[in-house]
């Protein structure tokens, strides 16, 4: 199946789409302008959709539009690989958590206080998650932090950060930025 979010959305809310589970596609139309219009998409929005892709070849790409996914928006779902393709949204926790994610490319955010990330990719499921690919050529000023469990429970094997990266938090044993890692 595939789920069509017209050009004309803005913002989905809370729980619009929570639980049905089917596989499918997700697709956020362009309008006349070949422009994306989607900026805000609200907790649980897509959780547990059986989302595998916004396309045949179950990419997950991220509008270009997109300004904020609040928490669990895309979690437990069947996202494989997921490409920001320009966008810096604000990330709220576990917005893709629990999903069996291989790659992140172009991982960009926007964090202005230090607040954001939260366990965004932690718990991939079969600790599938191996590469992680920023945009570094045109990466957030504020992204500077990593909020612990943000890439936890994967299967990393090497990872070069960012240089404007300069915290990583730390709040216990089991809660560091890239806990329990077996890569």
């Amino acid at each position: 199946g595939n789920l069509i979010i017209p050009a004309g959305v803005k913002s989905i809310y809370s729980s619009a789409f929570y639980g049905n589970d089917y596989d499918k596609t997700l697709t956020f139309n362009k309008d006349s302008n070949g422009k994306y219009n989607i900026e805000n998409i609200g907790f649980g929005t897509f959780e547990n959709c059986g989302i595998l892709g916004t396309d045949s070849t179950l990419l997950f790409t991220i509008p270009d539009s997109v300004k904020h996914i609040d928490e669990d928006s895309f979690k437990r779902n069947k996202i494989k690989n997921v490409d920001f393709n320009g966008a810096t949204p604000t990330l709220l926790r576990s917005c893709f958590s629990e999903n069996p994610l291989i790659s992140i490319k172009n991982f960009n955010m926007s964090n202005p206080n230090k607040q954001y990330g939260y366990a965004l990719f932690n718990e991939s499921v079969d600790k599938s998650l191996k590469n992680i690919d920023f945009n570094y050529a045109s990466l957030d000023n504020n992204f500077d932090y990593l909020h612990f469990n943000v890439f936890s429970n994967g299967s990393l094997r090497s990872i070069m950060l960012p240089e404007n990266i300069t915290d990583i938090k730390y709040t216990g044993m089991d809660s560091n930025a890239f806990y329990g890692n077996k890569g």
